[in-house]
C-alpha cells in the first residue's frame, strides 16, 4: 500500500456523493475472492485524508461488522490475503479518524 501522507490531492472532486460510491465499492469487495478487494483498497487508500468523516466512519463500521460476522461463522473474508489487506486498511482508516479527532 502507498504512504497516504505523501499523496497530493487527487484530481477528482471528493464530496459526499463520491464517498457514497467508495462505500459501495468497499461493500461490494468485502468477501470477494478476486482481485477486487486489493484493487478497491489500493484505489481508496491515498484518498483517506480527503474523504469526509461519514464515509470514513462507514468504512470502519462495515469492515468491523464484517469481521465480527466472520467470527460468528457468518460470511467469509475470501482469501487469507484479503483478510490481511482489509485489516490493514481498517487500521489506516482508524489512524486517519484518530488524527482528525486529535485536531
Amino acid at each position: 500500500m502507498s504512504n497516504i501522507e505523501s499523496v497530493n490531492k487527487p484530481p477528482v472532486e471528493i464530496n459526499s456523493e463520491f464517498g457514497l460510491i467508495l462505500n459501495c465499492a468497499v461493500r461490494y469487495a468485502l468477501g470477494r475472492m478476486t482481485y477486487m478487494p486489493s484493487s478497491v483498497i489500493r484505489y481508496i487508500t491515498p484518498l483517506l485524508p480527503y474523504i469526509d468523516d461519514k464515509t470514513l466512519d462507514c468504512f470502519i463500521q462495515d469492515i468491523t461488522r464484517y469481521g465480527i460476522d466472520v467470527d460468528k461463522g457468518i460470511g467469509s473474508w475470501g482469501m487469507d490475503i484479503d483478510k490481511e489487506d482489509w485489516l490493514s486498511f481498517l487500521e489506516l482508516c482508524n489512524k486517519e479518524m484518530r488524527k482528525r479527532n486529535e485536531n
